[in-house]
């Protein structure tokens, strides 16, 4: 046996697959799908390519104490807030829970959320500290802070409290009497402006989006406005049920499976995907964070307490979005392997029963927290090359290598009894795995191939106020399998648009005017203002495996700084002069959206705008884009986004 080498997936992946060149064998010699990754995992082993296992990092205070050192350099003397930040979760996430320097580091924090302006974070990490091992002669720094968060807040009687508990709290500090002094006389300013002034019920965020039409009876996430329908060509596919409007919200979807991608560990809660910066730590490593407790506790119920061991080796092999995706969809739908076995029986009782339009359907319902509608997502393993299988084969045999070497995932799995023919004959291979092993890296194979074609990703909207407007940026903070969205094909020229709200939430908003019986189409990251019809068509062929026969690919649309502009050609008349209005009246709200002035009636206007210019401009036209990106935008704002102090 080779010794095993601390490489990234690609090496292995190509260091293996010369090793197969070299040796004069086939890629369909070791078809995974076919029998197994058994055969690819000897090879791993034979040639010393097997990953290394890597080992998490232990909580250390000393560890911590030097984090939060690099989190006073920043926030004192760099005067960068987000950095300070990274570094105060950090000496958190490797403190030693519950102790001293826990508390230390939970207080350093709420100094910089308390200077963004986040108090509300400010004081959940204030009370952790003070609740847990803060040193008594400091705790009035906190009170005293903590009653100033609650008078921005105008919550003024919490804020009286805490400004009476901070002059007892003072005498036990190690300041000379001078010093209580004067901070007592600034306290009792405050105390007077509260006594003065009424307390008002705090701002609450804005509505969350609910669906424009009644539910459907048999979607779980969508509206009675769409149907899943299933043609030879298109394969399974959304359609509107009735008319549908610019601005109508369709569907509201949870996701099967959510990652975050790792360099947004340190600010996003890693169960729901919010964004926190008063979070709480995995109890037991040092990377990993959640908005609060009842978050850690699903976590380390769904998948957590697998990947608490395991991440760290996928990590140092590099594992990308789809790949950690692929894991997490595993441990999802076999409750970390406790649900391994039963999930097994099912599937292979079932694969071959289900019609290829009613797959992913449990009673004639399409539920997206079932793992059914996960399972049959499109794989196109028929249309993938033998070396791409291969590739995908190794990538699996590596991740179930790194799975039973470092977790107790197979602990409840026993297929010595009652094991399905069919089952033995296609996994039964000669291989030092054991069938349970091969077996989940069949299921990881297959997400690796359906996670590439139906993933999508979640993005926060960064918005940067400047002196006439607002700079924006969409980022993607991670990725997800949302069952329902997965079903809706492409097009170059999208009639929807999704947003993610409350962390991994998506949202399916219409951009266009739909007809009953149309079909709904959303954009696969190649849209016609943006990228050339060749480029188009060859990342959705090689990524997808299809050809696009939109309208903006069939007319070659040019792209966004070429579209028609000025007087547009009309598909109707009697409406010239309500178009006109409409649009200078656009031309006005453009200019406001773009200095972040939005609200309801913004959003309102723009849906009526865009649908009159569908009922009677000839398109492509530039306005029509415009129209659509101030409504993608206003939608954006309202969606997963946060407001920098400054751009560092």
């Amino acid at each position: 046996m080779g010794n095993m080498r601390n490489l990234k997936l690609e090496d292995i992946v190509k260091d293996v697959t010369r090793f197969v060149a070299q040796s004069g064998m086939y890629y369909e010699a070791f078809n995974p799908t076919v029998q197994g990754i058994g055969e690819i995992y000897d090879v791993l082993e034979v040639t010393g390519l097997l990953p290394e296992v890597t080992t998490k990092t232990s909580k250390s205070d000393a560890s911590s104490e030097r984090l939060r050192a690099s989190g006073n350099q920043a926030f004192v003397s760099d005067k960068n807030d987000m950095e300070a930040l990274h570094f105060y979760t950090k000496a958190i996430g490797s403190a030693i829970p519950n102790g001293k320097v826990m508390a230390l580091a939970y207080a350093n924090r709420s100094a910089v959320t308390f200077a963004l302006g986040e108090y509300g974070d400010s004081i959940k990490d204030i009370d952790r500290a003070l609740s847990g091992n803060y040193p008594d002669h400091l705790k009035y720094k906190l009170v005293e802070r903590r009653g100033k968060c609650y008078s921005a807040l105008s919550q003024y009687d919490k804020a009286l409290d805490d400004f009476r508990d901070f002059k007892a709290l003072i005498s036990k500090s190690n300041l000379g009497k001078e010093k209580i002094d004067l901070l007592n006389s600034q306290i009792d300013k405050l105390m007077k402006e509260c006594t003065e002034t009424s307390n008002t019920s705090p701002i609450t965020n804005s509505e969350f989006p609910r669906l424009s039409h009644d539910p459907s009876p048999y979607i779980q996430c969508a509206s009675n406005a769409v149907d899943i329908k299933f043609s030879p060509q298109m394969g399974r596919h959304v359609v509107a049920a009735n008319d549908i409007f610019p601005g109508d919200v369709l569907a509201i979807e949870k996701p099967f499976a959510s990652v975050l991608l790792p360099p947004s560990y340190d600010f996003f809660c890693d169960f729901c995907k919010k964004r926190c910066h008063s979070s709480v730590p995995c109890l037991y490593c040092c990377d990993i964070v959640f908005c609060n407790e009842v978050c850690r506790e699903k976590s380390w119920s769904s998948h957590h307490s697998i990947e608490c061991d395991l991440l760290p080796s996928l990590i140092a092999m590099g594992c990308d979005k789809m790949e950690l995706l692929s894991i997490r969809i595993l441990l999802i739908a076999t409750e970390c392997g406790k649900r391994f076995q039963k999930l097994i029986d099912s599937y292979f009782a079932e694969s071959s029963k289900a019609s290829p339009e009613l797959k992913g359907f449990v009673d004639s319902k399409y539920l997206s927290d079932d793992y059914c509608s996960t399972h049959y997502l499109e794989t196109n393993c028929d249309s993938r090359s033998s070396e791409d299988i291969f590739r995908r084969g190794t990538i699996s045999a590596c991740i179930i290598h790194v799975l039973k070497e470092s977790t107790d995932f197979f602990k409840f799995c026993d297929f010595s009894v009652d094991v399905p023919d069919d089952l033995y004959r296609k996994f039964t291979v000669d291989s030092d795995l054991s069938l349970a092993h091969v077996v989940a890296g069949d299921l990881i194979l297959r997400y690796l191939m359906s996670a590439p074609c139906n993933a999508h990703e979640i993005a926060e909207m960064r918005v940067w106020p400047t002196r006439n407007d607002l700079e924006t940026e969409s980022t993607e903070i991670g990725g997800a399998i949302y069952p329902f969205h997965s079903l809706i094909n492409h097009s170059c020229d999208p009639n929807v648009v999704r947003h993610a709200f409350d962390g991994d939430i998506v949202v399916l908003s219409s951009i266009q005017k739909i007809k009953k019986g149309d079909q709904i189409f959303d954009n696969y990251g190649y849209h016609h203002a943006i990228h050339d019809v060749s480029i188009r068509q060859q990342h959705l062929k090689s990524q997808y495996y299809f050809t696009c026969e939109c309208p903006a690919c069939v007319d070659n649309w040019p792209l966004y700084q070429e579209l028609p502009d000025g007087t547009p050609f009309y598909t109707t008349t009697g409406f010239e002069k309500a178009v006109q209005a409409s649009s200078e009246k656009f031309s006005n709200i453009l200019t406001n959206i773009k200095n972040g002035e939005t609200s309801d009636e913004t959003v309102k206007f723009l849906t009526q705008h865009l649908t009159l210019l569908h009922q009677n401009v000839k398109r492509p036209w530039k306005e029509y884009n415009q129209c659509q990106e101030a409504i993608k935008q206003c939608l954006s704002l309202k969606a997963n986004h946060y407001v920098f102090k400054k751009k560092m």
